[in-house]
């Protein structure tokens, strides 16, 4: 009875381990992504970033890049030159698009909605959304969500012994970004 008390005890800590240890990960996941962000190359994001935003403007039209960067200067340049890390060159683009919204891809690329300019009350109202769209781009939101989910299927399929498809899930993950 020993023996048997002894494998009961030896399956139930095998059982318990391939069930804690992938929980675990999955809870912590957050912070994981967060720390394998910080060691991407910005080039990384910033290629990742042009890609995702090439692909958004083949469907939208965009107004003329100098013509947006003029516009958005005297708004972001102040925000830019406080900005204690210089990692980002950003690039600003106003889309027509009469939704209230705007977004920041990974490496640095800000687009704000013509409906969003238009529906502001004020240039502090614009002023408050192109420095939360830089937040997202400073603190890798993007990039995170990215890691988070490909690390997301890789706990499972680790778990259910599928890794054939993390290509798909990065592919899958690009609406992530934006």
């Amino acid at each position: 009875t020993r023996k048997r008390q002894f494998n009961w005890l030896v399956l139930t800590v095998v059982v318990l381990l391939c069930v804690l240890v992938p929980v675990g990960l999955l809870a912590n996941l957050g912070t994981g992504s967060k720390m394998i962000a910080k060691q991407v190359p910005v080039e990384w994001e910033e290629s990742l970033g042009s890609s995702s935003f090439d692909q958004y403007s083949l469907q939208s039209e965009l107004m003329d890049e100098q013509r947006g960067e003029l516009l958005l200067a005297p708004l972001v340049q102040p925000l830019l030159e406080v900005l204690p890390n210089k990692r980002y060159q950003y690039q600003f683009y106003i889309s027509d698009d009469s939704e209230l919204n705007a977004f920041a891809l990974p490496g640095g690329v800000v687009v704000i909605n013509s409906g969003l300019i238009l529906a502001a009350d004020s240039p502090e109202e614009l002023l408050g959304v192109l420095s939360h769209e830089i937040v997202h781009v400073r603190e890798q939101h993007g990039i995170r969500n990215l890691i988070s989910s490909a690390g997301t299927y890789l706990i499972l399929s680790a778990i259910l012994g599928d890794v054939s498809g993390l290509m798909a899930v990065v592919v899958d993950s690009a609406p992530l970004l934006i």
